[in-house]
């Protein structure tokens, strides 16, 4: 029984200044058996480079598949934040299947973040950042 996920990448972000990253999603193939893994690549890249920023991601559950993270990797370098997500995803109903994230983009500067570490290990300070949370669906 051949399952089919179809491609079209809708993002809908819930904030007005969406030029400050970019989101990519490379898939394995587009239709798939029941059980039979298909590859998620997913990669998040900071463009705004006046901003500390810090990604929060992950795939929601759904009963018509399971998954797995086998990879993750970051590059950040000042102001330059990028994650590289690589998933397995295990289609384990037919039809078509829409893939769901979690996704929070945290917002910051340098001040904040040298604060948040200026404390010893018995005064520790939270990191003050504004946090803005993206429904990503990949359908």
């Amino acid at each position: 029984m051949s399952i089919k996920i179809i491609i079209t990448v809708l993002l809908i972000i819930n904030f007005l200044d969406a030029k400050d990253m970019d989101i990519t999603f490379d898939i394995s193939k587009k239709s798939a058996y029941q059980g039979e893994a298909i590859l998620l690549d997913v990669n998040l890249s900071q463009l705004d480079h006046s901003k500390v920023m810090l990604f929060n991601f992950s795939i929601k559950k759904s009963q018509k598949f399971r998954f797995r993270q086998i990879d993750f990797r970051e590059d950040n370098r000042y102001h330059n934040l990028k994650q590289y997500y690589k998933f397995l995803i295990y289609p384990i109903s037919s039809g078509n299947i829409n893939i769901k994230f979690n996704m929070i983009k945290s917002i910051t500067d340098d001040e904040k973040v040298a604060y948040s570490i200026s404390g010893d290990k018995d005064n520790v300070k939270g990191l003050v950042k504004n946090d803005i949370i993206l429904n990503i669906k990949l359908k």
